[in-house]
């Protein structure tokens, strides 16, 4: 997943959450306005996960983070058994206006059929839609539309995508 981001942003948010953490990347509107988050469960990721945040109302942490520097130390630490972060210049970063049209969770080996699909189609255009419309139970679509001597238009549907309760 660091990976993956790392090819989008150059920083991210590492929101550090009491039970998850997640990578949030806001490019300005001027490189194309994307925005994507990335959520991890603590327990799937570590044997051991705690975070103490301000206070009990705001038990989160957010850090802006060199994408390509955590993607490299994480590459190095998949194999130790515990390690820790000393060398990643990190600065407090005021809170993202999160919207809800972020919330959307895709299942782990929904996003590797995502990313291939995107890998495929960014050969067609430059630009691409992603929509997760929460009225049609969950789906999200994936557009890409040029106009190369003929118009060619490629889409494909994710079935079932989760919200969370709330």
């Amino acid at each position: 997943a660091v990976q993956m981001i790392s090819k989008v942003a150059k920083e991210v948010d590492l929101q550090l959450l009491e039970n998850a953490l997640s990578l949030i990347a806001v490019e300005s509107a001027s490189k194309g306005g994307l925005q994507m988050k990335i959520s991890i469960d603590g327990q799937e990721l570590f044997s051991e996960y705690v975070m103490g945040g301000v206070s009990s109302e705001r038990n989160e942490i957010h850090l802006e983070v060199p994408v390509g520097l955590l993607a490299e130390v994480l590459k190095h630490a998949a194999s130790a058994q515990s390690f820790k972060v000393h060398v990643i210049p990190v600065a407090d970063w005021m809170r993202v206006s999160e919207q809800d049209s972020m919330d959307a969770k895709i299942r782990s080996f929904q996003v590797h059929q995502f990313r291939m699909l995107v890998e495929r189609i960014k050969c067609i255009s430059n630009t691409c839609i992603l929509s997760v419309i929460k009225k049609n139970d969950g789906d999200m679509e994936l557009k890409a539309s040029a106009e190369i001597p003929q118009q060619v238009r490629v889409a494909t549907t994710f079935k079932e995508i989760q919200y969370p309760a709330g």
